[in-house]
């Protein structure tokens, strides 16, 4: 604190950072052991009577409560999407940061998309067998690979690999499905990821795959894009082709439409204790100026 001001650090670009990450754009905290990342730059311009202005730049952090929480940069909307595949399921803006919902849907410490297997479409005996890389000292939730950009001309694709117990219906009994999650694209401001689901024990099921193209994309700082589409790519010809792939279709559009509601809910849920947070932070005592003189000065302070 300075004269009751809270003060607001930015980290110096100039400063080396512990950080051991390769993206030239990483700017979360970064751990190796109990290194301390980079030093922080402050200059302030203080009024002590008026009022008080401050020059920052990369990125700020504000103290909330005992903590310091990342302000992220403005996010750039994502541009690289993809075409979708042949069927659009959903197309949803969901008012929550990219990055949220990116962590929400695919982090290695998130359970909600198998909360949403399990609760919407009744499956069961959901098994993470391959998860994601855990990558290096970096937070593993800032990118799906712990730091690291991903594109699809990398050598090789990371990869989630999900098993279930499909629950039985009219026609088949309960049967397994393997998912495989491959991301096409990871970067800060958005996300593509290609799901391939067998099930190799329905009628004709060796012959298909069902494939979704899910997309997070950020359309600003607070509003993200959530696009899904869908294809059943087939190995070999079946009389059974037309009737499966209307079927496939309409049980993922239910879901996802279901996925959507749930994503919604918790959109909202985030935004209430994001605003509870801040105002918490506001809420606490600050202590009264000490000197009413007026004068102007400049300050710079490391820590």
């Amino acid at each position: 604190r300075l004269h009751g001001l809270h003060i607001v650090l930015a980290q110096d670009p100039l400063q080396p950072s512990a950080c051991t990450c390769s993206h030239p754009t990483h700017h979360d905290t970064c751990t190796a052991g109990n290194a301390t990342v980079g030093l922080y730059l402050l200059e302030l311009e203080v009024d002590e009577e008026e009022d008080s202005s401050s020059q920052l730049t990369g990125p700020v952090r504000m103290r909330r409560g005992t903590a310091f929480a990342l302000l992220e940069r403005p996010v750039e909307p994502f541009r690289d999407i993809p075409a979708p595949l042949n069927n659009r399921i959903i197309e949803e803006r969901i008012k929550m940061p990219v990055m949220a919902l990116k962590k929400l849907l695919y982090s290695r410490s998130s359970t909600y998309t198998r909360d949403l297997y399990r609760d919407v479409n009744s499956y069961s005996n959901i098994r993470i067998t391959t998860d994601w890389a855990k990558g290096d000292a970096c937070p593993p939730d800032h990118w799906i690979n712990g730091g690291h950009a991903v594109s699809a001309s990398n050598a090789t694709p990371l990869k989630r690999v999900i098993d279930y117990l499909i629950p039985k219906s009219t026609f088949v009994g309960e049967t397994p499905g393997t998912e495989v999650q491959t991301v096409d694209v990871d970067a800060p401001n958005g996300l593509v990821v290609t799901s391939r689901v067998a099930t190799p024990n329905v009628p004709q099921g060796e012959k298909f795959r069902t494939v979704l193209q899910v997309v997070v994309a950020a359309i600003d700082s607070e509003m993200t894009l959530l696009r899904v589409t869908e294809d059943t790519q087939w190995s070999s010809w079946s009389m059974l082709k037309g009737i499966i792939n209307s079927k496939a279709l309409a049980g993922i559009t239910q879901a996802w439409k279901q996925y959507a509601l749930e994503i919604h809910s918790a959109a909202a849920k985030h935004a209430r204790l994001t605003k509870e947070t801040e105002t918490m932070a506001q809420q606490q005592p600050q202590p009264a100026p000490t000197k009413k003189n007026k004068r102007r000065r400049k300050t710079k302070t490391k820590t």
